[in-house]
C-alpha cells in the first residue's frame, strides 16, 4: 500500500495497525459516553431532590416572616393530623382530638372575604396544610398557602364590590387590595397569601405597601435566618411558637410522638422553670381556674396531645379573631 504524500490527511498505515483516527473517534465516543451518563445520572439525582424537597421541605410560609416579629405561630395542622392519627393507630390515644382540631379551619372559612364559600378549593387557596400568624410593629399578619395564583386573582376579582373594595392593584412582587368597609388588607404571590390589619388604625395606602413590601420582597430578611428560630424546627415540631420577648410567652416546638406531648423550649430559655404547659395559653389571653388546671393536667404537669391540641386550636381561633370583626 503507497503512503500517501506528507502534509495529506493520512500517513501509510500499516495492514496490521488500528488507524490513529479510529482510536481517537473511539475514545471520544467512549468520552461522550461516560459525560451523557454522569450528565444522567446528576439530572436524576436533582429530580430526586428536588421531589423530595417538595414533598418534605419546611413550608414555604415561614419565609415571608419578617425579622422584627414580635411573635410568630404556626399551625402545622396536616403533620399534626398526622402525628395524631399514628398516636390513635398505636392505641396511645383513644380517638382523634376533640371540639378545636377542626375551629382553625372552620375559623378560616368564617372570615369575610370567604363569606359564601361552598367548595374549600374555590379560592385557591390550602387552609389545611399551614397556617402562620405574627405581629410586628406594622400589625397583625395571618398567612396561608396558596394552590393556585390564578384562581385566587379571579377569586378576589369577583369578590370587589362585595366583600374587597377597590382594584387589585399589581406591585410586582405582590398583588394587593383592602377589605371593604374596614382597614385590612389582602395581598398574595405565588405561595403565600396575607391578610394584614395596620397597628395604625388610620388608613394609609403608603404604609399598608411599605409593610407589605417587608414581607414580599424577596430582598427582604426573613425571621427563619434567626438561629432560635431554626433550632425550634430543627425539633421537627408540629406547632412552632418563637417569641421575642418572654412577655408575649416561651419560643417553643411541640411534638406529639407519645401519650403525653412533648414540650420543647429554645435555648433562650432552658435557664428558666419551665412553665406549665397552660401558661402558654394564658399569654394569649386564655383564661384557667384550678378546676380547669386539675382537669388538663396530670401530677407530672404534664398534658395529653388531645387536650394540648384543643386549647392550642383554641388560642388559634383567638388570635384570629381581629381578622373576623
Amino acid at each position: 500500500m503507497k503512503s500517501c504524500p506528507k502534509g495529506s490527511f493520512f500517513y501509510f498505515i500499516p495492514a496490521n495497525s488500528v488507524p490513529i483516527f479510529a482510536v481517537n473517534m473511539e475514545k471520544g465516543f467512549r468520552r461522550i459516553s461516560f459525560t451523557l451518563i454522569i450528565l444522567s445520572l446528576v439530572t436524576a439525582g436533582i429530580a430526586g431532590v428536588y421531589l423530595w424537597y417538595n414533598f418534605n421541605a419546611r413550608s414555604a410560609l415561614t419565609v415571608i416572616v419578617p425579622e422584627n416579629a414580635y411573635w410568630m405561630y404556626h399551625f402545622q395542622t396536616k403533620k399534626t393530623e398526622k402525628s395524631v392519627a399514628q398516636l390513635v393507630s398505636k392505641g396511645q390515644m383513644s380517638s382523634a382530638p376533640a371540639p378545636f382540631m377542626d375551629s382553625l379551619r372552620m375559623a378560616i372559612q368564617g372570615l369575610p372575604v370567604f363569606s359564601a364559600v361552598s367548595d374549600p378549593a374555590e379560592p385557591g387557596l390550602t387552609v389545611r396544610s399551614d397556617v402562620v400568624v405574627w405581629q410586628n410593629p406594622d400589625g397583625w399578619f395571618l398567612a396561608l398557602s396558596v394552590s393556585s395564583e390564578p384562581r385566587l386573582k379571579e377569586f378576589c376579582s369577583a369578590k370587589i364590590g362585595t366583600e374587597l373594595a377597590g382594584k387589585l392593584l399589581d406591585e410586582g412582587d405582590y398583588y394587593w387590595l383592602k377589605a371593604k368597609n374596614r382597614n385590612m388588607y389582602f395581598a398574595f404571590k405565588h405561595k403565600a397569601c396575607v391578610l394584614f390589619i395596620p397597628a395604625d388604625t388610620t388608613e394609609n395606602a403608603q404604609k399598608t405597601e411599605e409593610a407589605l413590601n417587608k414581607i414580599f420582597n424577596p430582598k427582604a430578611k426573613s425571621l427563619m435566618e434567626n438561629t432560635e428560630v431554626q433550632k425550634l424546627y430543627d425539633t421537627e415540631g408540629s406547632i412552632i411558637y418563637f417569641s421575642s420577648d418572654p412577655d408575649f410567652g416561651f419560643s417553643h416546638a411541640v411534638i406529639f410522638d407519645k401519650p403525653s406531648s412533648t414540650i420543647i423550649y429554645s435555648d433562650r430559655n432552658e435557664k428558666n422553670v419551665k412553665p406549665s404547659p397552660l401558661f402558654l395559653f394564658k399569654k394569649a389571653g386564655i383564661e384557667y381556674n384550678e378546676n380547669d388546671i386539675g382537669k388538663l393536667m396530670d401530677k407530672n404537669n404534664r398534658i395529653t396531645p388531645s387536650e394540648y391540641l384543643n386549647q392550642t386550636f383554641r388560642t388559634a381561633v383567638k388570635y384570629l379573631k381581629p381578622f373576623n370583626q
